[in-house]
């Protein structure tokens, strides 16, 4: 069943992974410059302006939803459910780092403030959930395009900024 999103709300995916595979920069190298240029405008782009301005009050909040595959080949249930869940944590985890640094050269080009860590962020805050194989796109996959459908990273953005309260 799909996720509906509200308006404000964007999901964009980086699929194609391979079996095991974490690199997010490759992942988005190998994807359509379409769906590269979305990605910037609608993940990087809206972070880097939520924390250049910070004076305009506006926030970001980037939730990285890491997905693995099943995994047919372990010896037992737990051990697959296991083995989905580390890599959906490692791939989340590479995907976090992704998006920090592109945050961090963004900013670097424009002449502001490079935060050193993500908690030195001020108007973004970027978290990492771990899905394993629990939404999978194609149910039961037969071939190896279908394992890349389900291996892959979606980033949630909102953005938003606080409304005023009314003068009384």
């Amino acid at each position: 069943m799909p996720v509906t999103l509200p308006p404000d709300l964007h999901s964009l995916i980086i699929d194609g992974f391979g079996d095991h595979d974490t690199d997010v920069g490759a992942a988005f190298d190998n994807s359509s410059e379409d769906e590269q240029q979305k990605i910037h405008e609608q993940v990087v782009a809206a972070a880097v302006g939520a924390e250049i301005v910070e004076e305009q009050g506006k926030f970001c909040a980037v939730t990285i939803i890491a997905h693995s595959d099943r995994v047919d080949n372990a010896a037992s249930a737990d051990e697959a459910r296991a083995d989905e869940l580390d890599i959906s944590v490692q791939r989340g985890d590479n995907a976090v780092t992704w998006l920090f640094e592109k945050i961090q050269g963004l900013l670097e080009d424009a002449g502001a403030p490079v935060p050193q860590t993500q908690d030195d962020l001020q108007s973004v805050v970027i978290f990492r959930v771990a899905a394993g194989a629990a939404h999978l796109v194609v149910t039961n996959p037969v071939s190896d395009d279908d394992r890349r459908q389900n291996r892959r990273v979606e980033f949630a953005v909102a953005s938003f900024a606080p409304v005023p309260a009314p003068v009384l």
